[in-house]
């Protein structure tokens, strides 16, 4: 019997629409607010400041390696890959990326 070493497929890594109006960041109630305005909807969309580092991070190139490495070392916390495929399978549902692939976290 042949060993598998079937991994997911792996799409490339998504990319944040370039059309979105992105606002600078505010102090709110639970701390900083980024507001990102889909200009096909209309809809706001309002992010924690962990949430927009993660969002920023999806620009086509940096992956899901680099992504949580950089969040550990921004904010001294991780993210596990379950965590960071759910918030991009969210802002995916939302329309905020370029395309409509389903991407696969893989490290």
């Amino acid at each position: 019997m042949a060993r598998s070493d079937a991994q997911p497929e792996r799409g490339p890594w998504p990319r944040l629409r370039g059309d979105l109006e992105i606002s600078s960041p505010k102090e709110g109630e639970d701390g900083y607010v980024v507001l990102v305005r889909d200009p096909w909807s209309g809809e706001l969309f309002e992010f924690s400041e962990e949430d927009y580092f993660l969002l920023s991070c999806l620009d086509g190139t940096l992956g899901a390696a680099g992504t949580m490495n950089r969040f550990e070392e921004d904010f001294e916390q991780r993210i596990g890959e379950e965590q960071l495929q759910q918030f991009i399978a969210m802002v995916s549902e939302w329309g905020l990326l370029e395309g409509t692939t389903t991407f696969v976290v893989a490290r």
